[in-house]
């Protein structure tokens, strides 16, 4: 199937949203991680998160739905269940967003404590629901760039960003690394229809 094909089964979501029982104003600013807000998508509830460098989809690795399974990113143009995320955002406690798997119901994309130490430095936990601590929260900042790419930073890791582990490669793990302004580090958050 052709990239063009492939895009017009999604939608790219025309604007950051980070927000959570409460919606900041458009346009205020994030003191927590220094990004403009903008209105929120009309629907973040089924997205698929690509790498703008590859076009590979954030999955867990195998299509596993067990606590602990790294996450890999794979080229695939049909829209699979397991690469389909969706986002559920924070203010409090913290201000960011946490990505759930829509295969692996209630666990979420977690950052590891030790980077470095597999092929992924990134992987799937049980959703923390009430009080998501830190290593399950995200920050997403437009790319400067495109305005439909963002960089999706780790709030345990700092300015620790996402990069496929193989950059020029479908099947790779993520690792978090100190962000270039690349394609490389880039992503694109799509709502599936």
């Amino acid at each position: 199937m052709s990239t063009a094909v492939a895009a017009a089964a999604v939608a790219t979501v025309p604007a950051i949203a980070v927000s959570g029982a409460a919606s900041p104003a458009a346009g205020a600013p994030d003191p927590d991680v220094g990004v403009t807000a903008a209105a929120p998508p009309p629907d973040w509830s089924r997205v698929q998160i690509r790498n703008v460098a590859n076009n590979g989809a954030l999955l867990p690795r195998s299509g596993s739905r067990a606590a602990g399974s790294d996450i890999a990113m794979i080229a695939g143009w049909k829209v699979r269940k397991a690469q389909q995320w969706k986002v559920i955002r924070w203010i409090t406690p913290i201000y960011g967003v946490q990505f759930e798997n829509l295969n692996a119901t209630g666990m979420c994309l977690e950052a590891k404590e030790n980077l470095g130490s597999s092929a992924s430095d990134i992987g799937l936990r049980a959703c923390e629901r009430s009080d998501p601590g830190r290593r399950q929260l995200w920050s997403l900042r437009v790319s400067s760039k495109q305005s439909s790419h963002y960089h999706i930073l780790s709030l345990e890791h700092g300015t620790r960003a996402l990069k496929p582990n193989t950059p020029a490669s479908h099947n790779s793990g993520v690792l978090l690394v100190e962000p270039e302004n690349t394609n490389t580090y880039a992503w694109t958050i799509d709502s599936v229809y």
